[in-house]
């Protein structure tokens, strides 16, 4: 196609269809960079899904009633490190998901205090994060 066969329809777009807008975003490859996890808010709130790189049905990794911020596979497991807040109180916690069968583990548990990954280490038994929680 090119740039001059596209014309313009002049069509309106009322607020609600705006809104039905689906998105993805935040793709994250497994170690063996046969799957893509990625952030999607096709159920009307942001969970994590799954899909092979070569394409093909996704699954939906988590079922949150809260969005998820973000998702990164771990470099050596099939585990994705998610972050998450509670009934919009902005204070991310973070969580891991086993992308094999979905259960998901709470690394940290502090409603008082917002917490960010950061990166996780090469080997992946480590994770470098920040949070607003004070030292004493």
């Amino acid at each position: 196609m090119k740039a001059n066969d596209i014309t313009s329809t002049n069509k309106k777009f009322s607020i609600g269809e705006f809104l039905e807008v689906k998105s993805a975003y935040n793709p994250s490859f497994s170690p063996d960079a046969s799957k893509i996890a990625y952030i999607s808010n096709e159920t009307g709130i942001a969970q994590i899904y799954l899909m092979p790189r070569q394409g093909g049905e996704s699954i939906q990794l988590t079922n949150s009633e809260d969005p998820i911020s973000f998702a990164v596979f771990s470099p050596t497991e099939d585990i994705i490190i998610f972050g998450k807040s509670s009934g919009g109180n902005e204070q991310s916690q973070l969580y891991l998901v086993n992308a094999v069968n979905k259960e998901v583990t709470s690394l940290t548990d502090n409603e008082k205090t917002r917490y960010d990954f950061s990166s996780w280490s090469h080997d992946g038994k480590f994770i470098a994060i920040s949070s607003t929680e004070r030292n004493g």
